[in-house]
């Protein structure tokens, strides 16, 4: 799913994410590998299967490590399948105003 969404920020006209890159701090040091990741703008792209919300350690995992990533200054943009529907319409518009909000300037 996580190459489908790519696939549709790109038809978007959107810039190309690296793929489960690194996310880091302002000291270059590791916080976390991020799905979808736009590291000239500390935005991170995260799609999140059933999994994510029906099992519990995964659950609490992904709190810590939503804190973690947004405490050293980036933005996460947590979609999921919902966000998809008519040609991923909700998730481009969040990709895109995030990417625009914090453009290198």
């Amino acid at each position: 799913m996580e190459t489908r969404l790519r696939l549709h920020l790109r038809d978007a006209r959107l810039p190309e994410p690296q793929v489960n890159a690194p996310i880091e701090d302002l000291y270059g040091e590791f916080v976390a590998l991020g799905d979808l990741v736009y590291p000239e703008h500390r935005v991170v792209v995260e799609y999140d299967g059933g999994h994510h919300r029906t099992i519990e350690d995964q659950y609490n995992r992904d709190i810590d490590r939503e804190y973690k990533i947004r405490s050293v200054g980036w933005e996460l943009i947590r979609l999921n399948k919902s966000h998809l529907r008519n040609r991923a319409a909700v998730a481009k518009a969040r990709v895109a105003a995030a990417l625009d909000a914090r453009a290198c300037k």
